[in-house]
């Protein structure tokens, strides 16, 4: 099964328990998402550190208690997931319909402030291997983009032909003819993010001193693991641009089948008469086991 976290997702989105005012990277962003959004976000379960995993299509046996988890996202229609860098992520092979044009979210400069400088700036230091950090004090300007956000939902149609087409002894059908199949039929994705600083008098010459830069020198560094994703631009003297192109899950919405079999009314495209279930908790994705394909997809 694809591993839960992209490196650069695991250093650079989780917290810390010392994380300013108690609140952590889930409630902060929802807080701030949701005041754009509005109920769009209703009965969203939140990730407290976004994931590229468990988002559409991931199933459950009754509930999303840890336990009862089935498969996740791409293994569930017995599909390899490829890179969330791929085109085909997003659209997870005509499963998924996201709309052409993403929402846009304007962050405070307040709330940019408090998640730079206390979350993803000293996660990306780590990752660099800078001991070093800045505070408030240090950085002239903060700012903190999110690239657009799509709201993804299942397309019911192909989800029960998948269904009604599996072999009808294999694990995965028994659970859709139990009538207990609970299924996550949106999620919302965050496409990318830019963190731009820029630092005052002296205080650049760690990360100067890291890659060989110097002066007013123009110049940028991926890290090498693709994986990690993170593109550091030095465009003037003190003046720095971090840019996570990786899109990652924020948060999914879940419900409960209506009736054993099925996936709802036929003549319908939506899960309207599904029940949403566990509604507005926040979920460690660390947590959630793995199951192999073959473990899943077993008869018995």
């Amino acid at each position: 099964m694809k591993t839960t976290f992209k490196l650069f997702i695991a250093v650079c989105f989780t917290l810390t328990a010392s994380y300013a005012q108690g609140q952590n990277y889930g409630k902060l962003l929802k807080s701030a998402i949701k005041a754009q959004l509005g109920n769009d976000l209703k009965g969203y379960q939140v990730f407290d550190s976004p994931t590229d995993n468990f988002g559409l299509i991931t199933t459950y046996k009754k509930n999303t208690k840890d336990a009862n988890f089935e498969c996740d996202m791409f293994d569930c229609i017995g599909v390899t997931a490829p890179s969330s860098l791929d085109q085909n992520w997003m659209k997870m092979n005509g499963f998924a319909a996201t709309g052409d044009n993403g929402r846009t979210i304007n962050l405070s400069q307040d709330v940019q402030k408090e998640l730079g400088i206390t979350a993803v700036l000293p996660k990306i230091f780590k990752v660099v291997g800078l001991s070093t950090s800045f505070t408030d004090e240090q950085i002239s300007h903060l700012d903190l983009t999110l690239g657009k956000v799509y709201f993804r939902k299942l397309r019911k149609t192909p989800m029960q032909g998948y269904l009604m087409g599996l072999d009808k002894e294999s694990r995965h059908y028994k659970l859709f003819n139990s009538g207990q199949m609970v299924l996550i039929v949106a999620d919302v994705v965050i496409e990318s993010m830019d963190v731009e600083i820029t630092l005052k008098d002296t205080s650049a010459t760690a990360i100067d001193t890291k890659f060989g830069w110097s002066g007013n020198t123009v110049a940028a560094k991926i890290l090498d693991s693709a994986a990690l994703g993170i593109k550091i631009t030095k465009q003037s003297a003190g003046k720095y641009k971090f840019t996570l192109s990786h899109p990652v899950i924020f948060a999914r919405l879940a419900a409960k089948q209506p009736k054993a079999g099925e996936l709802g009314a036929a003549n319908s495209d939506n899960f309207d008469e599904w029940i949403v279930t566990d509604e507005n908790i926040e979920i460690d994705p660390t947590k959630i086991p793995s199951k192999s394909k073959d473990e899943y997809y077993q008869k018995n």
